[in-house]
């Protein structure tokens, strides 16, 4: 039967280790045991001092019962409870009795527990009824001087008596007392004859009797706590003992395990050691037989192998190698005489020892002629240079040195020539003729190729590599060669100077783009590896945009390699973005204004409703504050929709020329107290700032969202917000002049060193409702509004952020030519004499689209007093107006209307009337109103949602206007 080797050694290691281990688990389980020994006996130990701990303050409780002390020994209660919890479990031990006990303990502890908790509400009982003794003696005596039927000093003699056997019973405890006390208490019933003070003797009796029901109540539990108390120290030293007995007889019990183990390893390994030593010397002495026979070329020996295994394998093996011997020389000559390149091997002393027959043809000669030669004969560099010792003397055993020699033929012709050239340590070398012995043993191995068809290639490659290198070093653009394995094996100046070092033989995604892995945009593993590309990145080393064209290179060898041209594409791709972004956010703007106007239609009505039922709605009530409530939300509304107007640049407020540091201050001053002192503000006005045109509310606006946005950036770190204002003059040579038009701006910068923003959220920060804030710390409009405000303005806002370095926002706000605003502008901010709300009886026309916004313009003027038509359609209107032209004295129409336009309309109507007035309505504050022939100033607008005071002030001021052009 064969067994393996490894089985052996298999069996032999388990057992070892089987015996180990043995020692190891008795061992750790003795250790084990102990250690839980002295866990489980701390943890008694440490509950005992505790338990005492609880009985010193039972004492101290019981001798003088303080409040204080009551919540000691309840938090010392709920400690040693705690405590119960860490005492280990029993269950392991012999002694069921004690076992049992320990299981029980945290009953019989509550038990202890709740019977203190008793006691100490028996002593709260016990300490409140001297003080309720004192109020019933009060009560008494107050009844008592209410009476004028009885005699006072009796019945106070009779008092006094009771008071100290009342004093007497309940210092003592004395139950001999209780007959005089009830005597007492008949004394005092015969002598006033009151019910109450009848009464409130028998109650001060009754504390006494509680008092001594109490007093033996709290000795018998004072007992019973004690004598727990003594159960509990007594169960854990019962416990300690038994544990200690039972780990030392454990403990006992694992020394014998580990001395029989031990004594069983000790013979075991005896045993092994007589075994393995006489099987290993049969096996030294089969290899020295067979070393032996190797040596004297023996091939052919034959004895018995040691062992069926792998040992007898390895016997075997020996004599198939030896057998194997002769058949390898045989293949070593064949391979060396017909081997394509020329092999020699020199001498020390030069004498060529052996060559091939490559080597013959190659140099012209006979074997039999180079075997006679030297190499200084056939090497020109030895002969000319005298450079032999310096070659040869580099040379180490078991090295190899590649070397270009010029051999001269037997024509006497040279040969370029590269030798790869070794040193070998031997004494005697076995020629195909015989053995020879090695001179100072060490002999010089040769691998000769000839060259000269490579140095006529290598002359045509270094030409066109200097002819396409000039040309790659004279780009402007970077370029780079990488391998396959992302090395760069080239690099042109461009890319050296972007990558600021020569990086050749480095990982090119790490030294061109700073990245760890392979460019996510590479194409390098993909199948179809010879396309060539062109893509557009973003380099994560600069954060610069480049068009990369990649093209395949295939080598002479088949090597193949890429070759990158980057094109910088920054400013094209900047300018790309900007003008997405504009184009976005005018389409948002028109979205914006659109919901606008609708929702102008739908506020309309309720303002108007809500104003009108106010004018009748009692001045106290219910009815009155729903309809304030409902007015002033319909005004919040309305300022809503002014801030969206505001954003799509349709709605443009009050505009007035403005000095802009005095908004600033104004602005500062209000956020100052907001701010926490963690933030610096450092304030850089320029005094010699040019007024704007603008609306000072929506410049307040502006400071106000962007200073708020600065102080949530730095909220948590804390930093220092700059605001800065200062006049700048953009050119056509500005790097602003890309982003605003050529004139004179006053700039305002905000800058605050916080969190800043990701690229991905630069993109969206002008976006209505996008917020990264929390909730209830933004709405998202705040930069909307800014954008769109300063947009309408004609000036523009710049971002400038990077994740962790803060955030910068420049704002341009023109200045008009010569910092004077046109008449239109200064139009757009004169203030208006509001005149008096007063009605008429003239006939209105009044066309919109919508139903409701309609009625409700007819309800508000027919309470005036006006005479009011109302129609939903233009094409409507003109008809009804045409009938009888002269019966209308106004017409108010809406300015967006389908089918016929309040403009278009407007025009019709003056064609026929042109004295006839026309007020436009529109949701729209910064829309002007349509240049339609007819008389001047009879022209006139309302914003909706139009309020009643509004509409009522704009028609009579309107008619009166007309009144006044006729007479």
């Amino acid at each position: 039967m064969r067994i393996s080797l490894s089985v052996k050694v298999f069996f032999l290691f388990s057992t070892l280790t089987v015996i180990t281990i043995g020692l190891s688990v008795t061992s750790f389980f003795s250790y084990d045991a102990s250690i839980k020994s002295a866990a489980r006996i701390m943890a008694l130990k440490d509950f005992s001092l505790h338990l005492e701990r609880l009985n010193v303050m039972s004492a101290q409780v019981f001798l003088n019962h303080t409040p204080a002390m009551e919540k000691d020994i309840l938090d010392e209660l709920e400690h040693v409870k705690a405590q119960i919890k860490n005492i280990p479990d029993f269950s392991y031990i012999h002694s069921f009795k004690i076992a049992r006990r320990f299981e029980e303990l945290p009953h019989v502890f509550n038990s202890f527990q709740k019977s203190f908790i008793y006691l100490l509400e028996q002593y709260d009982r016990h300490r409140q009824i001297p003080e309720d003794n004192y109020s019933i003696l009060s009560v008494i005596a107050k009844q008592a001087d209410v009476l004028s039927d009885i005699d006072h000093k009796q019945f106070y003699q009779v008092i006094n008596t009771l008071w100290v056997q009342v004093t007497h019973s309940f210092e003592h405890h004395d139950l001999d007392q209780y007959p005089g006390l009830m005597q007492t208490q008949k004394t005092i019933a015969e002598i006033t004859k009151d019910p109450a003070i009848n009464s409130a003797v028998r109650d001060l009796i009754h504390n006494i009797e509680d008092d001594l029901v109490l007093h033996f109540s709290l000795r018998y539990q004072e007992q019973f706590l004690k004598n727990s108390s003594h159960r509990f120290f007594v169960l854990i030293n019962d416990g300690i003992r038994v544990i200690q007995e039972e780990n030392a007889t454990r403990q006992a019990e694992y020394k014998s395990m580990v001395i029989i183990v031990s004594l069983f390893a000790v013979l075991i390994n005896l045993g092994l050691w007589l075994v393995i030593s006489r099987y290993f010397n049969r096996f030294l002495e089969s290899q020295k037989n067979a070393i032996q026979a190797i040596k004297s070329e023996n091939f052919e020996y034959d004895f018995p192998p040691p062992s069926n295994d792998e040992i007898g394998d390895l016997s075997l093996g020996m004599k198939n190698l030896a057998q194997s011997l002769s058949r390898a020389r045989e293949r070593y000559w064949n391979i060396f005489f017909n081997a394509a390149d020329a092999i020699a091997i020199l001498g020390l002393d030069g004498r060529f020892i052996d060559i091939n027959t490559e080597a013959c043809r190659m140099l012209g000669y006979t074997r039999e002629e180079l075997l006679s030669k030297t190499a200084d004969q056939i090497d020109v560099n030895l002969v000319h240079d005298n450079d032999g010792d310096v070659l040869y003397n580099r040379l180490i055993s078991e090295q190899t040195v590649t070397v270009y020699r010029t051999y001269q033929r037997k024509d006497k012709s040279l040969m370029p020539a590269e030798v790869k050239l070794s040193l070998i340590k031997t004494s005697i070398y076995d020629r195909f003729d015989g053995r020879i012995e090695v001179p100072e043993n060490q002999m010089y191995l040769l691998y000769v190729r000839d060259i000269t068809q490579r140095k006529a290639v290598e002359k045509a490659l270094r030409q066109s590599e200097e002819k396409y290198r000039s040309m790659m070093e004279t780009m402007k653009d970077p370029v780079y060669i990488c391998s396959p394995d992302y090395t760069v094996i080239y690099m042109n100046p461009a890319m050296i100077e972007r990558t600021c070092t020569d990086v050749t033989g480095h990982k090119c995604y790490r030294t061109i783009h700073g990245l760890d892995d392979i460019c996510p945009w590479c194409g390098w593993q993909d199948e179809t590896f010879l396309d060539d590309y062109s893509k557009e990145i973003s380099s994560p080393l600069d954060g610069r945009f480049y068009n990369i064209s990649c093209s395949s290179i295939v080598m002479s060898d088949d090597q193949r390699l890429k070759l990158f041209i980057y094109r910088d594409i920054t400013e094209v791709k900047q300018l790309e973005n900007q003008l997405l972004h504009a184009q976005k956010m005018e389409s948002i703007g028109t979205l914006a204004g659109g919901i606008a106007h609708d929702f102008n239609n739908i506020l309309f009505p309720i303002m108007g409703y809500t104003e009108i039922l106010l004018q009748d709605a009692p001045e106290q009530g219910l009815l009155r504050k729903g309809l304030e409530k409902i007015y002033a939300g319909a005004k919040r509304a309305k300022e809503l929709v002014s801030r969206i107007l505001a954003f799509s640049r349709q709605d443009r407020g009050e505009t007035r020329l403005l000095e802009v540091p005095d908004v600033i201050h104004e602005a500062l001053n209000l956020l100052r107290a907001s701010i926490p002192a963690t933030i610096e503000m450092d304030i850089r006005i320029s005094s010699h700032c040019k007024p704007i045109m603008a609306d000072p509310v929506q410049i307040h606006q502006i400071i106000m969202n962007l200073a708020t946005n600065a102080f949530h950036a730095m909220e948590e770190s804390g930093g220092i917000m700059t605001i800065c204002l200062e006049e700048k003059t953009i050119t056509s040579g500005s790097p602003e002049s890309f982003s605003v038009s050529e004139g004179v701006y006053n700039l305002l910068t905000v800058t605050d060193t916080g969190v800043g923003m990701s690229a991905q959220v630069q993109e969206k920060i002008f976006d209505p409702y996008f917020t990264t804030k929390e909730l209830g710390k933004g709405t998202g409009m705040g930069l909307a509004v800014v954008h769109g405000v300063v947009s309408q303005m004609g000036g523009a806002v710049n971002v400038t952020t990077r994740p962790g370095h803060g955030t910068t926002f420049r704002v341009y706000l023109p200045v008009p030519e010569n910092g004077v605003a046109s008449d239109e502008e200064k139009e757009t901010g004169k203030g208006s004499e509001v005149p008096d709300l007063s009605g008429g009886d003239e006939h209105i026309l009044v066309v919109d689209d919508e139903p409701d916004v309609m009625v409700i313009e007819k309800a508000m003027l027919e309470r005036f007093g006006y005479r009011v038509t109302g129609m939903n359609n233009g094409y409507e209107a003109l008809d009804t107006f045409r009938q009888s032209p002269e019966d209308f004295h106004l017409v108010i129409t809406d300015l967006t209307m389908p089918g016929l336009s309040g403009a278009a309309l407007a025009e019709q109507l003056r064609g026929i009337r042109k004295e006839l007035p026309i007020l436009f309505c529109t949701g729209f504050s910064g829309k002007k109103i349509p240049d339609i022939p007819g008389e001047e100033d009879i022209t006139g607008k309302l914003v909706k949602p139009i309020d009643v005071r509004q509409m009522i002030q704009s028609v009579r001021s309107l008619l009166d206007r007309v009144h006044e052009n006729r007479f």
